[in-house]
């Protein structure tokens, strides 16, 4: 599968999870190109509208090997009219995964790291009632390694991902919602050195408080 000039090989056990995920988000995307005003049009008026700060930490879960891993990220950065959001991020693994190597003739025990920052992107295309629907897209770049007692890193190598999510949210009152979504993570370079592979489903189950509208009835 093509994606940015390289080629990803899929699991066969992930290959059905992906194309349904590529279809919704395709069906979506389309259909807002489909809709006046266009897509790039609503783009360019948001984008001239006075821009609110933002932040945000959320567990984002997925696989390794087959067994859940969790991500967790902080956030930062700015909202044009509740719809379209412009953002920093800075990510890392939880979970732990420990393995023995043998470095210098001994048995070393080191956990698994995994640590990124990414430029973020959403667009909310849906909303009626209390319902939003956005499309969160994330591009990531740091390194994966692991690492000793002692904070000695092995194997550490470069790392460049691709995240698209379809995130819905229910908002109870204008403070507080939950948020759930779908997606996937796409090693666009990936460290060779680990047996471990990161691309994967992920999904997301977060509360969310609304600190721009807190701090505007604050005023």
């Amino acid at each position: 599968m093509p994606v940015f000039g390289l080629r990803i090989k899929l699991k066969s056990r992930y290959r059905h999870f992906y194309l349904f995920v590529f279809s919704v988000l395709f069906t979506s995307t389309a259909s807002l190109s489909q809709t006046p005003p266009s897509l790039t049009d609503s783009l360019r008026f948001l984008l001239k509208s006075t821009p609110k700060m933002t932040a945000g930490f959320t567990t984002r879960g997925s696989f390794i090997d087959g067994h859940t891993a969790n991500v967790r990220e902080i956030t930062w950065g700015v909202i044009f009219q509740e719809k379209l959001t412009l953002g920093l991020g800075y990510h890392w693994l939880k979970t732990k995964r420990e393995k023995n190597i043998f470095q210098n003739q001994q048995l070393i025990n080191t956990k698994l790291k995994m640590r990124y920052f990414s430029l973020n992107i959403s667009y909310m295309f849906y909303q009626k009632r209390n319902w939003y629907i956005s499309l969160p897209v994330e591009i990531g770049f740091g390194n994966s390694f692991r690492q000793d007692e002692s904070r000695q890193r092995y194997t550490d190598q470069t790392i460049l991902l691709y995240e698209p999510v379809m995130l819905a949210e229910y908002r109870f009152f204008k403070y507080l919602g939950v948020a759930g979504g779908f997606g996937f993570r796409l090693m666009l370079k990936n460290n060779l050195s680990l047996e471990e592979k990161f691309s994967s489903p992920i999904y997301v189950a977060r509360l969310k408080l609304n600190f721009s509208e807190i701090y505007k009835d604050l005023k």
